[in-house]
């Protein structure tokens, strides 16, 4: 018995290893970017910074490789001298996002550490390099961005479209969202929120229960070009307990041209491409709920010229 009892009076630290193996890796973390070889010290980033603000001309963008330096943003989220505000000259996706870097006309690549010397490798052959500075511990990149890229643009083109859910009438876009007369229609409008990784520009969904679908339509799509559709839970409908999955089916001229499915726990911003003619064409986003749990889904979607994509 004196053996067991003194087991006993082991186990509080036994228990106290999990919390302390948590713990360990947040800080690791946390503190992992300031002692990594490589990662440049707030010097560093000031003169990055002062160099990009002396060349910037209206319609640049700034990127910084790797993603996970987000010390660094502090120093270029209003390097043109205007408001921060997430996505406005500071591309914070994760990966990268080709079709947002197409709204611009030249981008600044900002790397560091391990991205250093191939992050232009995730660009496509139309980037023009223009010049590469070396500065203590980053390399600033700017590139001419190729224009014509992106033909058309879902966010933009939402005055053309109505929303649809089960046999209800449709429901205009007007100023700032789509309009319903039926009170039981969900809310859809555009929103900054958080998917895949990173903060998105998208308009937002919440699928009706199941049984009843509900459509994005875009009656007179003229367009030409390789039409992407791309949707992603939100991190919050991704966490959510009580989710569930949709299914998002893109259709051209009343044939499918792809399907995506959101399942409950999936942090992916998953595309369905299918290129089409000159229009106009009939193009609808269908969300179809497998039952009645909450769910939000962030829809984009472009129509790129042919090469625009790796």
């Amino acid at each position: 018995m004196a053996g067991c009892g003194g087991n006993v009076g082991h186990r509080p630290l036994l228990l106290m290893l999990p919390l302390a193996m948590v713990v360990a890796v947040a800080v690791w973390q946390l503190l992992r970017p300031a002692w990594m070889p490589g990662v440049p010290d707030p010097e560093g980033w000031l003169d990055a910074a002062r160099h990009v603000q002396s060349r910037w001309q209206a319609g640049d963008v700034v990127r910084i490789e790797p993603t996970w330096l987000t010390a660094g943003r502090v120093y270029f989220g209003d390097v043109d001298g205007g408001p921060r505000a997430p996505l406005r000259v500071l591309d914070l996706h994760a990966p990268i996002d080709l079709p947002f870097l197409y709204r611009f006309q030249r981008l600044w690549l900002v790397t560091a550490v391990e991205s250093r010397g191939r992050a232009a490798e995730l660009l496509t052959e139309g980037f023009v390099p223009v010049e590469e500075v070396e500065l203590p511990g980053l390399t600033v990149s700017l590139f001419e961005v190729p224009q014509g890229m992106s033909r058309w643009e879902m966010l933009e083109g939402l005055s053309q479209a109505v929303l649809v859910q089960g046999d209800s009438d449709p429901c205009p876009w007007r100023q700032d969202r789509f309009r319903c007369v039926a009170r039981s229609m969900p809310e859809a409008k555009v929103e900054l929120r958080e998917v895949a990784g990173g903060p998105r520009r998208c308009l937002l969904l919440r699928p009706a229960p199941a049984g009843e679908d509900l459509m994005v339509r875009f009656p007179a799509l003229d367009r030409e070009g390789m039409l992407l559709v791309r949707a992603g839970n939100t991190v919050e409908a991704a966490r959510s307990k009580d989710g569930g999955s949709v299914r998002v089916t893109v259709e051209v001229d009343g044939a499918e041209a792809g399907e995506m499915v959101l399942e409950r726990r999936s942090y992916r911003f998953d595309a369905v491409q299918q290129p089409i003619a000159d229009g106009p064409h009939d193009v609808v986003i269908r969300l179809t709920a497998e039952d009645e749990r909450k769910r939000e889904v962030c829809l984009d979607g472009f129509v790129l010229a042919p090469d625009a994509l790796p």
